[in-house]
């Protein structure tokens, strides 16, 4: 595995555990990509859709509040 991945990788589950404890909910992906930026987040989207299915990441379009953010008006 590439170094600069597992380097990324290290920073987002510290960033998990951090928003965890003081959120007292998980992170959705729009929280990393604002964290960390879009190339960074796409370039380990195979560990985040592993994090995703064991329930440690939300999907895009919640906000903290459970509302959703990109709800379509019809």
């Amino acid at each position: 595995m590439n170094t600069y991945r597992t380097e990324i990788q290290t920073d987002i589950a510290i960033f998990i555990g951090d928003f965890v404890r003081h959120y007292r909910e998980v992170p959705a992906v729009s929280d990393l990509i604002r964290e960390f930026g879009l190339l960074k987040t796409l370039s380990v989207y195979g560990y985040l859709a592993g994090l995703m299915s064991a329930g440690m990441i939300r999907p895009f379009g919640f906000s903290r509040s459970g509302i959703p953010v990109l709800a379509k008006n019809r």
